[in-house]
């Protein structure tokens, strides 16, 4: 069963000009839930967040990288993402997208220090 977010979404594109996804498209590939109130989702398909929206994450990250330097950094960055490329794993998500979105994740905190870095620089 999709949810009316997905089922809002599928509309408003099914209702798009030429070139877009229909509904049917959209739902072809999804898995049969049924639409019993015993379903618990088990098969129903998780979206990861996007891993350079993960706001907190990267200022987090950001933050502790300016403070930190050399080997201590370096520690610090190997542990968050072999952390963050655990979760994703016990998530189901396929290695080619872990790979993806540790790239989004790298380039959002190197813009977070690059924005950081070049504040400090203005005062």
């Amino acid at each position: 069963m999709l949810s009316i977010l997905e089922l809002t979404t599928a509309r408003q594109i099914s209702h798009s000009s030429e070139g877009f996804t229909t509904c049917e498209e959209l739902t072809a590939n999804l898995p049969d839930t049924g639409d019993s109130p015993s379903n618990d989702g088990d098969n129903m398909a998780l979206l990861h967040f996007p891993a350079d929206r993960r706001t907190a994450d990267i200022r987090r990250c950001s933050e502790a990288l300016q403070n930190l330097h050399g080997e201590a950094a370096n520690r610090f960055w190997r542990t968050e993402m072999a952390g963050f490329a655990a979760k994703l794993r016990e998530q189901g998500c396929a290695e080619a997208e872990i790979s993806r979105q540790a790239v989004l994740f790298m380039d959002a905190v190197q813009m977070e220090l690059q924005v950081a870095c070049a504040t400090a620089a203005e005062r």
